[in-house]
């Protein structure tokens, strides 16, 4: 169990896109498991549908908000 505000430091650390919940909430959520990815959109697309969350990007900027 990883709480999303640690896979926002994996992702910035990877990628280098900065990563803000606008609701601090969402920080807290958590995810387990394993999976496979090819590409960063891959993961926040999945991400965003395990979560049932939105993510939106503009620049290196990821907002994760809820639905």
């Amino acid at each position: 169990k990883v709480p999303m505000y640690k896979v926002a430091e994996m992702i910035q650390d990877v990628d280098g896109d900065s990563v803000s919940f606008s609701d601090p909430r969402l920080a807290s959520y958590q995810v387990s498991g394993t999976l496979q990815v090819t590409s960063e959109q891959a993961l926040l697309e999945t991400l965003a549908f395990v979560l049932d969350i939105n993510i939106d990007r503009e620049d290196h900027l990821l907002r994760f908000t809820p639905k």
